[in-house]
């Protein structure tokens, strides 16, 4: 298991893209599962947009439930990526 907190920083924006891909080979090759966070709506995109297989990714959003209290959403790779290229749905403002 690998953890990355804020995947985005100290990298280029124009190589998150590249960087996705390469963390996505490293995990396969490895067989390990890497979480990371993201405050980045080009980092968060990237994993589906830059990814030969977004189905291999979970996605989630810590939402506000109708309790008060804090929720997490799930979003399959798939489903994510049917949400990008139907509206470029942004997963920090997901409900």
């Amino acid at each position: 298991m690998v953890l990355i907190d804020e995947f985005e920083n100290a990298i280029h924006t124009e190589l998150i893209g590249r960087f996705a891909g390469f963390i996505h080979q490293l995990a396969e090759t490895f067989n390990v599962q890497v979480f990371l966070t993201s405050y980045s709506k080009e980092c968060i995109d990237a994993f589906v947009t830059d990814v030969p297989n977004p189905d291999d990714f979970s996605f989630y959003a810590l939402v506000p439930s109708a309790d008060g209290n804090i929720a997490a959403r799930e979003f399959t790779g798939g489903k994510f990526q049917r949400l990008l290229e139907a509206g470029d749905v942004d997963l920090r403002r997901a409900r």
